[in-house]
C-alpha cells in the first residue's frame, strides 16, 4: 500500500474520514491525496448569475487547499490535491489509475451529495469498478493500528485470492489479528464445513497471525455483529468474490445491518484486484 487516496465533500463525516486517513498514513509511511469531484451545473433557472467552469474549479481547490492545511501535522507535510469535474464515482475511477497500491477512503455516513446513498449499491458497485480497496470510516472513531480483523467469509475452495493482498497488507503492517469467520446455520456440520477449509487460503495468509470461526446462528448479520463485539473486533472486511453478500448486507433493515449496528471501519474489497501487495521480505527492508 503507497497512497492514500480521501474522497472529500468537505462535509463533517468526510473531514472525519480524512483525519483517520491521514493517521493510517502516517503509520503506515503512505503518501496522500486529497480529492474532491465537482460538477458543473448545466443552467441556473431564473438567475441571472453566469457560472464559469474555470470559478467552480478555482474554488474547489481553494477547499481542496483549506483542507490541506488542516490535515498537515506539519507545515511540510506534502498533500496532494485534486479537484475533477465529474460525477464522484466515475471521477474517482478515473483518477484512481494513476496512483500506485491507493487505498480509497470516504466517510461511512452522511455523505451528502458526494456519494448519493453510499452505503447501498454504488458502494459494491465502486469496490468492484474501481479493482482497488475501499475503506468506509464510520464518524466518532478515531485512529489506532488494527489489532483484531475480522474477514466475513463464503469462500468456495477454488476461489481466487488475490483480492484479500490489500487486507493482508493491511493487517502486516499493523500486526493485527485476523479472523476468517463463516456463520454457520444452526443445522450445519462443522465436521463437514471443517473439510473444505482452503490450504491456498492457510498459504495465502502464512505471513499472519490468522484463525478460522464458524459461529453459528440463524441470521448471518447479527451473527457476525455480536462476534464483532466479542472479540472487540477493529477492522471488518468483506471478501472480494461475494459482492452479493455485501449487497445483503446493505439491504438489510437498519435495525439489523452490520455496517451500521457497528462503528467499525468497513474494508471492501475489489473482485479483481490490479492491487499487488508487496512482499513481507521486501516491506520489512524498506521498514528497517
Amino acid at each position: 500500500m503507497k497512497t492514500i487516496f480521501i474522497a472529500t465533500d468537505f462535509s463533517e463525516y468526510a473531514q472525519h474520514a480524512a483525519d483517520f486517513a491521514m493517521d493510517l498514513a502516517g503509520h503506515m509511511g503512505c503518501s496522500v491525496v486529497l480529492f474532491h469531484a465537482y460538477e458543473i451545473p448545466l443552467s441556473v433557472p431564473d438567475s441571472y448569475v453566469l457560472i464559469e467552469p474555470d470559478e467552480v474549479r478555482k474554488t474547489a481547490e481553494s477547499y481542496l487547499l483549506e483542507e490541506s492545511k488542516r490535515l498537515r501535522k506539519t507545515p511540510f507535510q506534502p498533500i496532494e490535491i485534486v479537484a475533477y469535474e465529474g460525477a464522484p464515482v466515475p471521477a474517482i475511477l478515473e483518477n484512481i489509475k494513476k496512483y500506485k497500491e491507493p487505498l480509497i477512503v470516504v466517510g461511512r455516513s452522511g455523505i451528502g451529495g458526494m456519494i448519493k446513498n453510499f452505503l447501498g449499491s454504488t458502494a459494491a458497485g465502486l469496490a468492484k469498478k474501481a479493482s482497488m480497496p475501499v475503506l468506509l470510516i464510520p464518524e466518532a472513531i478515531h485512529f489506532k493500528p488494527f489489532q483484531n480483523a475480522m474477514l466475513a467469509a463464503e469462500l468456495e475452495i477454488d476461489a481466487p485470492l488475490e483480492g484479500l493482498d490489500p487486507l493482508i497488507d493491511l493487517c502486516y503492517r499493523c500486526h493485527a489479528t485476523l479472523d476468517v469467520v463463516r456463520v454457520l446455520k444452526p443445522y450445519v456440520s462443522l465436521v463437514a464445513e471443517l473439510s473444505y477449509r482452503s490450504s491456498r487460503l492457510a498459504g495465502k495468509l502464512s505471513e499472519l497471525s490468522w484463525n478460522y470461526a464458524f459461529p453459528r446462528g440463524e441470521d448471518v448479520f447479527e451473527v457476525l455483529n455480536e462476534y464483532a463485539i466479542t472479540n472487540e473486533v477493529d477492522l471488518i472486511s468483506v471478501i472480494p468474490q461475494h459482492h452479493s453478500f455485501l449487497e445483503r448486507m446493505l439491504n438489510k433493515s437498519e435495525s439489523k445491518m452490520l455496517i451500521r449496528h457497528t462503528h467499525i471501519p468497513l474494508l471492501l474489497l475489489p473482485e479483481n484486484s490490479a492491487y499487488k501487495k508487496m512482499p513481507a521480505q521486501k516491506l520489512q527492508e524498506q521498514q528497517s
